[in-house]
């Protein structure tokens, strides 16, 4: 099966983070957070959960430290989550037959999901999963540099 980084950036977020990541321990073969120099237990949290953990500022433009989550996985499907997301039974599953699934694009080949799917999956996780981003690792070994 191919394998799924489930990426993050945080900043603060020790109320939020175990539950989150509590959710993804059946989806997850690695575990990125790009922290944003956080003065409470984040860090400590995530690493307890084995993620890696890189700490650097707390820019402004926030998704500039999502991308670099995204850009630091290295499996061959990202799902990138906030915090105070989490998955249900259900959604993982769906997820996990979907990325089987040989009418999605193939990682390294620049296709994004389809939107089918990401209605599908955020209408199966109803309030347990709003927003995110589902996504092909698909940079072909260049880094994305869109907010850098």
């Amino acid at each position: 099966m191919p394998q799924v980084s489930v990426v993050l950036a945080t900043f603060n977020e020790e109320k939020n983070l175990a539950k989150c990541l509590d959710t993804v321990q059946d989806l997850a073969d690695e575990i990125v957070i790009v922290d944003g120099t956080s003065s409470d237990k984040t860090v400590e949290i995530a690493k307890k959960y084995g993620a890696r953990v890189i700490v650097r500022e707390n820019p402004k433009i926030f998704h500039i430290n999502k991308q670099i989550a995204i850009d630091a996985a290295t499996k061959d499907w990202i799902l990138q989550l906030d915090a105070d997301e989490h998955l249900t039974p259900q959604l993982t599953a769906e997820i996990k037959s979907e990325i089987r699934n040989p009418r999605l694009p193939k990682p390294g080949t620049g296709g994004q999901v389809s939107e089918r799917l990401l209605a599908g999956l955020r209408s199966l996780g109803s309030l347990d999963f709003q927003g995110g981003n589902f996504y092909p690792y698909s940079y072909g070994g260049e880094k994305n540099t869109n907010y850098k």
